[in-house]
């Protein structure tokens, strides 16, 4: 998906490109990808040499709802922005507490406010600590980023205010 440029044909082209891949063509790869980039590649899945087998991948392919509706998904790039709501929620839901739908909706729009303030927020620096215990030579940087501005909260409040103020 990334490499089809926003176009529905490319991208069944790229998803058709896989059949030809696994047959050891590698013409039809993206050029950054490894078995193009890499003189020394060798793949690491049998190579398809039957034609009952090439038919089954494509008919499996061609299932997709991705190649049966392209359009939907070229704009996709990654999963970053849903993986990093999905845990902006984990901190004002706690999965093991059932809340009625009012809190749940209240802590979900809370949520929300917090992820979109903070979205893609600066980096400070970045931070090589030890990354496992149990291997101390491995160490992975990790981007440190500016601390949490909690602005949505002051807004809340001053409207509450205002509106039990005006009553």
């Amino acid at each position: 998906m990334r490499n089809c440029h926003g176009s529905s044909e490319s991208l069944c082209n790229n998803i058709d490109s896989i059949v030809t891949h696994y047959k050891g063509d590698h013409s039809a790869c993206a050029s950054e990808s490894r078995c193009r980039a890499d003189p020394s590649y060798e793949p690491t899945k049998v190579q398809i040499t039957s034609p009952v087998a090439e038919r089954l991948l494509t008919t499996a392919l061609h299932k997709l709802q991705v190649y049966k509706t392209p359009g939907d998904f070229v704009q996709c790039k990654d999963t970053h922005y849903v993986e990093s709501f999905n845990n902006a929620l984990l901190q004002f839901h706690d999965k093991r507490i059932v809340f009625s739908t009012l809190e749940y909706r209240r802590r979900t729009d809370m949520a929300i406010l917090d992820w979109n303030e903070n979205l893609d927020a600066e980096c400070t620096s970045v931070s090589f600590a030890m990354a496992d215990g149990m291997r101390p030579r491995r160490r992975q940087g990790r981007k440190v980023k500016k601390k949490k501005a909690f602005v949505y909260l002051d807004t809340i409040w001053n409207t509450l205010i205002q509106n039990l103020s005006a009553n």
